[in-house]
């Protein structure tokens, strides 16, 4: 984390120190919660909160320090204030002055899935040979990114900062503040699209991440997703743009199997398995052989680094039970990664039934109704034995999808309760169920109410 005289910091900043304190800081914190002693205090000014009214909090702590805004009366504090015009880009600016200082190589990741997994993946794997360092969970906004960045410690070889973006404009301040050594774009979706409006202009907001990058940098993509790839092809990038992919690529990915296991595939003639399951999942993995290649890692190294990936929650999570199993993907959902899991899902061989639980997808604009429906379109393809749909614009998938099944195989519910004792009535040994919404639809409480199921044997009668 970032350790260095107040003074050093208020340059960082661009601030005005109104104290003679000497004092050093250890590491930042925007909340008084988590605060540790030595931190400076970062009063990030929300849309239902003011940090700047938790300065006392702050002090009882132990911060060393805070940042203030100017256009806020001082406070009665015996802390040392570096006054700033603005909170949050003086707290930007700071993590950007920051990473300048370090030798760190910085790794971008941004895509509408899959870079929170490749994330974890890439930290694996090269943790085989280097200090890395990595976003936490998936902080990977304007507050988060600058986070990260401020706490990596100076002997950090490799860091790997996972970008997120809603709309036009944030890519670019974060790939600017993060200088990025290699830049990479999973692939491009219908996330955000409520903002962005179409897949084309999400694929333009994801490639300003090459701006960010110095000429000797490496732009790293998916050459499968044909939006991407087009945008890439239509947009003059002058570094060096590696590829991933099943044809035509850099790195290509053949010899396909996938199991309960695993999933198993070569890279280049190159033979690699995962413990994690699905297409998805291999796509991530050659974009993390990519990235290890350029940091000079050999097979065995990206081999042992995969049997370690630490992965982040409710990500596509086969999870085993003494009756049944749950492909937990509960944390998000958009139709490409709907797909994904389903397609996951169909692979998976062993199981008496086939269970789809499926939450609305958010965050897709005017056209959400068609996209869903155009979901249930699909969905006779994935050999499903039940459908349970749940949400508003479920209803609309819910309406295609009955006209490929039989009736009492596709039900839409507006009731999790309801929905939880119909499919613990249908469910027998050796069943699978994939669980998939977006989260805001809270997906988990279907899953953990399933986990409690099968490891006290109860009846679901609430």
């Amino acid at each position: 984390m970032i350790t260095k005289s107040i003074k050093e910091i208020c340059d960082y900043a661009n601030g005005s120190l109104i104290s003679d304190a000497d004092v050093l800081i250890r590491g930042v914190s925007k909340d008084t919660r988590t605060l540790e002693e030595g931190n400076l205090y970062i009063p990030i000014i929300g849309q239902n909160f003011d940090g700047h009214d938790f300065i006392s909090k702050a002090a009882e702590r132990g911060a060393s320090a805070s940042l203030w805004q100017k256009d806020h009366a001082l406070p009665d504090t015996d802390i040392p204030l570096i006054l700033v015009d603005d909170v949050i880009k003086s707290f930007q600016l700071m993590a950007k002055n920051y990473r300048a200082s370090l030798d760190t190589k910085v790794v971008a990741i941004t895509g509408s899935n899959g870079k929170t997994t490749t994330k974890d993946m890439l930290s694996a794997v090269l943790s085989q040979r280097y200090r890395v360092a990595h976003n936490r969970g998936n902080e990977n906004n304007e507050i988060g990114v600058p986070l990260t960045l401020l706490s990596l410690s100076e002997d950090t070889e490799i860091a790997i900062v996972e970008m997120g973006t809603e709309r036009f404009g944030e890519i670019i301040v974060l790939t600017e503040m993060a200088m990025p050594d290699i830049a990479m774009i999973t692939n491009v979706g219908d996330s955000h699209l409520e903002e962005l409006l179409t897949k084309e202009n999400v694929a333009k907001e994801k490639l300003d991440i090459v701006k960010g990058l110095p000429d000797n940098g490496v732009f790293v993509y998916n050459f499968d997703d044909e939006i991407l790839r087009d945008s890439v092809e239509n947009t003059d990038i002058k570094q060096r743009i590696l590829t991933y992919g099943k044809a035509k690529s850099n790195y290509i990915i053949d010899n396909i199997s996938i199991s309960s296991e695993g999933s198993g595939f070569t890279v280049n003639g190159k033979v690699y398995h995962l413990l994690l399951i699905g297409m998805h999942q291999i796509y991530n993995a050659a974009a993390t052989i990519a990235v290890s290649d350029i940091f000079g890692l050999d097979i065995s190294e990206i081999s042992e680094g995969f049997k370690n990936i630490k992965m982040t929650g409710m990500r596509n999570e086969l999870k085993k039970y003494k009756r049944f199993d749950i492909l937990d993907d509960s944390y998000k959902s958009n139709p490409q990664n709907l797909i994904s899991a389903l397609s996951t899902l169909y692979y998976l061989d062993g199981y008496e039934l086939k269970i789809a639980v499926l939450a609305d997808m958010l965050g897709l604009g005017d056209d959400a109704k068609k996209i869903h429906a155009d979901i249930g379109k699909k969905l006779s393809e994935y050999d499903l034995d039940y459908i349970f749909f749940y949400g508003e614009f479920m209803e609309s998938a819910f309406e295609s999808a009955k006209k490929d099944h039989p009736e009492d195989r596709v039900r839409i519910y507006d009731d999790k309760k309801k929905l939880l004792r119909d499919l613990i009535s249908i469910m027998k040994d050796d069943s699978i169920v994939l669980v998939k919404g977006s989260r805001a639809m809270h997906m988990e409480d279907i899953v953990n109410r399933l986990d409690e199921y099968d490891s006290e044997g109860m009846k679901y009668d609430q």
